[in-house]
């Protein structure tokens, strides 16, 4: 058991979405889309695209804010260095979880994986 519950209010039934709560993903998306600004951008955020299963990472999202987990940041990092030849840590990822931040972190401390 949780704690104690306010009965005022019940909980949902099974299966039921509190949308209230909830922030949908597809709002989230919505923004502006700024398109990346480099090749290195464009690469990743084909990357990070393919990883969160949606169509195109604008330039100025969040990683968190398009459903980025660290496990999608693990993810993204490996394909990164494989497909790229980049050095990513999933650290710089959720420390610089902006698209154009995350590629100059990889710019400036990601030199290729086999130097």
């Amino acid at each position: 058991m949780s704690g104690p519950r306010d009965d005022a209010t019940p909980p949902p039934e099974p299966g039921v979405a509190v949308t209230e709560a909830c922030v949908r993903r597809e709002d989230l998306l919505d923004t502006e889309y700024e398109p990346p600004d480099s090749e290195l951008e464009a690469r990743i955020a084909g990357v990070e695209a393919a990883v969160l299963g949606i169509d195109r990472v604008s330039r100025t999202d969040s990683f968190f804010e398009l459903g980025g987990t660290s496990l999608h940041a693990v993810r993204i990092c490996a394909r990164i260095e494989r497909t790229l030849g980049y050095r990513a840590l999933p650290m710089w990822l959720i420390e610089c979880d902006v698209l154009q931040a995350f590629a100059a972190r990889i710019a400036s401390e990601g030199m290729g994986v086999d130097g």
